[in-house]
């Protein structure tokens, strides 16, 4: 069957959206010609991508979420069904999000279309049954680390590695602002709600202990904001500036960012930023389930999975309290030696990410399709 020069491309999450920008973008320099469709959001339909659907306030982390919104997830993956059958690309790109996109990517292969993943499931770490449908249904992945593509390869699943596009987005600063905190809970409605205030709660505690201690407060999207504002208000009375514009050369020049675990934890790295990374769920099901029966890693943030050892303090459900978290600030603010030996560790990751010799995501696309 002939296929049209499109690409379908699917992501479910703000961070995957950002890569699928970078790749639209990277991808028109090599090949201009071909259009893109698909599952997004305001990146990649920047780049030019055409929104089948926008995943909007859809983005999920844990089992309730999915069943809650099993209803919607099933309309959006019918709709990229409905694109595979009408439209017949070349290839599907999958970003993240893997209970949706390796449901897609089964619609795909049914359809002999080649299957690209880019930041595939993290099996290395959790649910690792998910090894046999990716090894099924993915002819291709695209890992940000090179840990994880050396598990899929020892998987005998074909996994290159990406030139991760944020390494040369980030610059760090030669000085910093003492007593500057960051404050950031993350990009998701969920994870603000259950995190947010215990955050809040410490901040109030970190300032009876340093009086001149300032505070802001990274927006992720501007759709967060207006629940961002309400926590903020709800008890917490605090003088915190809101960070919309700028956020890199913010969060370079901070003492210290207090940080749910995620992405941006790899961006603080590449910043050399000192960071305490905490992260809870009001589902205590969802985090047994996790943490307890599937989740292999003795970490999870970022810095210490690619060191594979304690460079940052995490503290991770029962352990995250406004008091624990104040602690470990404290520790960072007080003594110029545990900054310095953070600094220093986070920037060996930093050199690591950098002098990796990986493949942009326009050419991995290109090399893919061709």
């Amino acid at each position: 069957m002939q296929r049209n020069n499109l690409i379908l491309i699917s992501s479910l999450e703000i961070s995957g959206d950002e890569y699928a920008g970078w790749l639209i973008e990277q991808y028109k320099t090599i090949d201009p010609n071909t259009s893109f469709i698909g599952l997004g959001g305001d990146q990649s339909f920047k780049a030019g991508m055409h929104l089948t659907a926008h995943f909007k306030n859809h983005a999920t982390m844990n089992f309730l979420d999915i069943i809650k919104k099993i209803k919607i997830f099933r309309q959006l993956l019918n709709t990229l069904i409905d694109a595979l059958d009408k439209h017949q690309p070349k290839a599907v790109v999958l970003i993240d999000s893997s209970s949706f996109n390796l449901r897609l990517a089964k619609a795909a292969h049914m359809r002999n279309i080649p299957v690209l993943y880019l930041i595939p499931p993290k099996v290395w770490a959790w649910a690792s049954w998910r090894l046999k449908k990716i090894d099924r249904y993915c002819h291709q992945l695209g890992c940000l680390y090179s840990f994880e593509t050396d598990f899929y390869n020892s998987h005998n699943i074909s996994a290159i590695s990406i030139q991760h596009p944020r390494n040369h987005l980030y610059s760090p600063s030669r000085s910093y602002v003492k007593g500057l905190i960051a404050i950031c809970p993350g990009s998701r409605v969920s994870e603000i709600k259950d995190n947010l205030p215990q955050m809040l709660d410490a901040c109030k505690l970190i300032l009876k202990q340093v009086p001149n201690a300032k505070f802001g407060l990274v927006i992720a999207s501007k759709r967060l904001k207006q629940l961002i504002k309400t926590i903020c208000e709800q008890n917490h009375p605090l003088n915190i500036e809101f960070i919309e514009n700028d956020q890199k050369k913010y969060l370079a020049k901070v003492d210290v960012a207090i940080a749910t675990s995620g992405t941006l934890t790899y961006e603080l790295m590449l910043l050399k930023t000192p960071m305490v990374v905490v992260y809870r769920t009001s589902h205590k099901f969802n985090y047994y389930i996790i943490k307890e029966w599937l989740f292999k890693p003795m970490w999870v943030s970022l810095p210490n999975l690619i060191a594979m050892r304690t460079v940052v303090p995490e503290l991770l459900q029962n352990k995250m309290t406004a008091n624990n978290i104040t602690k470990e600030v404290l520790k960072i603010l007080n003594t110029q030696s545990c900054r310095l030996d953070m600094v220093s560790q986070l920037n060996v990751l930093r050199q690591q990410s950098m002098s990796d010799d990986h493949k942009s995501l326009g050419k991995i696309l290109y090399e893919f399709v061709t």
